[in-house]
């Protein structure tokens, strides 16, 4: 006999298959609770801020309880080069993202312009890259350990298709300003609501997304810094909003916690090496209607920064973030 969380499962799957043999699928982006942590993957205009070449990896698994839930992972890798008596900031990210049968990824190419102000470093940016996603249809079974309801019948169109996928050209615009304490920055992403068309027919089309996050440094002694957190991400149809305090002791060791709006509570801590090797742990905690089934979701991101021997700016707008 399936539990109620498994029966909740298969109708949410099965919600997935009557979007995707539906003319239109809406997409939405994956969030991560260390993207304040990795600009990269959201701004293009925080290319090569830091000032070095900075790598970063991070794997995130959604929806803890559930079978075939939520998984994604973000690689992203950005640094600061001189051309012409100026600066720009140069990187590159890749998404992968599964949840069950739909497998979507983006791969993007990330330049930014770096204008030096009195008082800190802004970024103008651009991103270029392609999305995909992909269907299993010769995963799906109709009735998992022989559950009889109304959803995944084998007269099911979708059970009864072909594994699909579709790629897209994608852009998008970003400007991220830096100081010795703080930072601001605004992307549009999807900028030209990329669609997907697959062999079948079946169009999926991503929003455009418009991102904003800040931090800001307070007041505090050398040892131990305060610094609080914003972000916020919208479709234009729909918003999702977080806040969170994280403490720095030492620049070496952090420890935070925050809030998504109706979503989860999450909790972080983090250590930076004298190697240039970072770390940081998120848990999230779920307050959504999934709190009584779901054991929340984990997190990891792992980053490391190195200098190479090139010219520098005579500036250096570093961030007490702990990547």
């Amino acid at each position: 006999m399936f539990s109620h969380k498994k029966c909740e499962l298969l109708t949410f799957f099965s919600l997935f298959c009557t979007l995707y043999c539906s003319q239109t699928h809406a997409q939405t982006d994956v969030h991560s609770s260390g993207y304040s942590n990795m600009p990269i993957a959201i701004n293009p205009a925080s290319a090569g801020q830091s000032g070095a070449i900075k790598a970063v990896a991070a794997y995130r698994q959604q929806w803890l309880g559930f079978d075939g839930s939520p998984q994604t992972t973000v690689l992203g890798i950005d640094g600061e080069v001189k051309f012409l008596k100026s600066f720009h900031g140069v990187g590159a990210n890749l998404v992968h993202d599964q949840i069950g049968v739909f497998t979507n990824m983006a791969i993007a190419l990330n330049y930014s312009y770096h204008i030096e102000l009195d008082k800190g470093l802004l970024g103008l940016g651009a991103r270029l890259g392609v999305v995909n996603t992909a269907f299993s249809a010769s995963e799906l079974r109709p009735s998992p350990e022989g559950l009889e309801n109304d959803y995944h019948q084998p007269s099911d169109m979708a059970l009864q298709g072909s594994d699909e996928s579709a790629t897209a050209f994608d852009a998008g615009l970003g400007a991220f300003y830096q100081t010795a304490r703080g930072y601001l920055g605004l992307s549009l992403l999807h900028l030209n609501a990329p669609t997907m068309e697959t062999k079948s027919g079946t169009t999926v089309r991503l929003k455009p997304l418009l991102t904003a996050m800040a931090g800001r440094q307070l007041s505090g002694s050398d040892d131990l810094i305060w610094e609080p957190r914003m972000f916020a991400k919208t479709d234009f149809a729909s918003w999702q909003i977080e806040a969170s305090m994280t403490a720095n002791f030492k620049k070496r060791v952090s420890a935070g916690i925050g809030y998504r709006l109706q979503d989860a509570i999450f909790f972080q801590l983090g250590a930076t090496f004298n190697n240039g090797l970072c770390v940081l742990y998120d848990y999230d905690l779920s307050t959504s209607k999934l709190a009584g089934e779901s054991k929340g979701a984990h997190e990891i991101v792992v980053g490391y920064t190195f200098d190479l021997d090139i010219e520098k700016r005579t500036k250096r707008y570093k961030s007490v973030r702990i990547l």
